[in-house]
């Protein structure tokens, strides 16, 4: 009986640590990433239309998927979205990092670009801030901090 309990913990042991060793493998695995730059204009009228370009370039010798966009909340909320071209394959929001999420689930080959076009309308003045981050399919995300200043009308 000893023989069989000392295997027996021996066995769950090893079996924690690999479980241990795969999570921590899987939550540090890297993938390519693109090269992002987001385009805004330095000011914006509130109800006058402008594009917010997102262009992403794949600087790899290996297809990066450009999995999602995420734009935080605090940036977005100072916008109506007119248009997304390409349109997005679904969209969601993701309560816990206050953000809005719009995947595309493209490869952008190797030396090649992809262009995602926000058609944004200002519906409040001020300087939003937050970020509009490019995610690959690992959730690998890099962040770019458009700065627009929304000017409103006075009467």
């Amino acid at each position: 009986m000893g023989r069989f309990l000392a295997g027996f913990v021996v066995g769950a042991i090893a079996g924690v640590l690999l479980t241990l060793v795969f999570v921590f493998a899987m939550a540090t695995r890297t993938e390519p990433t693109l090269v992002t730059s987001v385009d805004v204009p330095a000011q914006a009228r509130i109800g006058e239309p402008f594009a917010m370009r997102i262009v992403s370039r794949n600087p790899h010798d290996v297809e990066v998927q450009l999995h999602s966009v995420d734009i935080d909340e605090s940036f977005i909320e100072a916008f109506e979205v007119l248009s997304i071209n390409p349109q997005p394959t679904d969209s969601m929001r993701i309560p816990f990092l206050n953000q809005q999420s719009w995947f595309f689930e493209r490869d952008v080959p190797p030396g090649a670009s992809l262009e995602i076009v926000f058609t944004l309308n200002p519906v409040r003045g001020g300087v939003p801030i937050g970020n509009v981050e490019v995610c690959n399919p690992a959730q690998d995300c890099i962040p770019a901090s458009p700065e627009i200043e929304i000017l409103a009308e006075i009467f």
